[in-house]
């Protein structure tokens, strides 16, 4: 399988599974009543990963377009008000204090909703619908040439094909010194690896990104990792890692006999012991948040083919960095969906 990586363009990589097209178009279909056929031209999708940067990518390539997104909005938990990484956005804002904030893939803008009256905001968007929204909000848009000290991404990174195109732009609308926070779900996490979620495969994702995908980035564009960050377990994850972990307890058909009272009856004991163990020991959850610097008057992006950059680049990000923050997402999408399914 002859395929380049979207982040560094190397073609060496370790194939990890075969995915059947069917299997994916049936859980949609299942799951949210989405006929997703049209994504799939071949029987089976790939994941692979990167062995040099490690990132994770589905091969062939496919990235939802607005009817998925149009038909995934249907449900209450897709698009959010408050989320977790808003709330850590805003922090580093207040710490920043950025003279200029850009969103990209800001949806109908409800972050930029809430901090256009603390700092000067614009939007940069595609979505026709969204558009409009954003025009009846009055925030204005992104224009060519224009640069920013703070460049935001909420989860969008993982949804979008040509990966090394978006992160040039990023890259690209930040000052010298500027800061770029993105966050992307957390590939790394017991949650993602341990229960089937279906959104965190095409087409609704493209790539999957461990914390050491993110570093690459910082690497490759030549940016400071600052602060990296991840969510704590939600109580809807928790639940579902430990309804996966009981299905694999050699119980044979115990759950569904006496018409599936006992299942309920343990999901009922879930329900009042779980808040207690999320809280008594928490673990990382499904978002990594990271914010990056541009530093002052350097080169922001190296070739990935010179070596001796790139040494001497690993060296400088990963040295006394402590804990480091990095985040990517599509305006306040994704929340748990339905039978420990996550929308991401």
């Amino acid at each position: 399988m002859d395929c380049a990586c979207p982040l560094c363009e190397s073609r060496r990589h370790v194939w990890l599974k075969e995915i059947q097209a069917s299997d994916l178009i049936e859980k949609y279909r299942r799951f949210f009543q989405i006929d997703v056929k049209h994504y799939f031209p071949e029987p089976s999708v790939a994941l692979v990963q990167c062995a040099d940067c490690r990132l994770k990518y589905f091969h062939p390539r496919s990235e939802g377009k607005s009817d998925l997104y149009e038909q995934l909005e249907r449900f209450e938990w897709y698009y959010q008000d408050e989320k977790p990484e808003f709330e850590y956005a805003l922090e580093k804002l207040m710490e920043k204090k950025p003279s200029s904030v850009l969103e990209i893939g800001c949806g109908d803008g409800r972050f930029l909703k809430k901090i256009c009256r603390l700092f000067p905001v614009r939007a940069r968007e595609y979505n026709e619908k969204a558009l409009k929204k954003l025009a009846q909000m009055g925030i204005p848009l992104d224009e060519e040439g224009m640069k920013y000290d703070f460049v935001m991404a909420f989860q969008v990174l993982e949804h979008v094909e040509d990966v090394k195109g978006f992160l040039d732009l990023c890259v690209e609308k930040l000052n010298d010194g500027g800061y770029l926070l993105i966050t992307v779900p957390n590939n790394d996490s017991k949650y993602i690896n341990e229960v089937d979620v279906i959104l965190d495969h095409p087409p609704h994702h493209a790539t999957q990104w461990p914390k050491a995908a993110l570093y690459e980035v910082a690497r490759i564009y030549s940016l400071d990792v600052e602060e990296y960050y991840v969510d704590p377990l939600r109580f809807e994850h928790y639940r579902a890692i430990i309804d996966s972990r009981r299905r694999t307890l050699p119980l044979g058909d115990l759950f569904e006999q006496s018409g599936g009272v006992f299942r309920h009856l343990v999901s009922a004991i879930d329900r009042v012991l779980a808040p207690f163990f999320t809280t008594s020991y928490p673990i990382p959850d499904t978002r990594m948040d990271a914010c990056i610097k541009k530093a002052e008057g350097e080169q922001s992006h190296i070739d990935a083919s010179d070596e001796n950059a790139q040494c001497g680049l690993r060296q400088r990000v990963s040295s006394g960095l402590g804990q480091c923050g990095f985040d990517a997402g599509r305006s306040g999408r994704h929340a748990p969906g339905r039978d420990g399914t996550v929308a991401f």
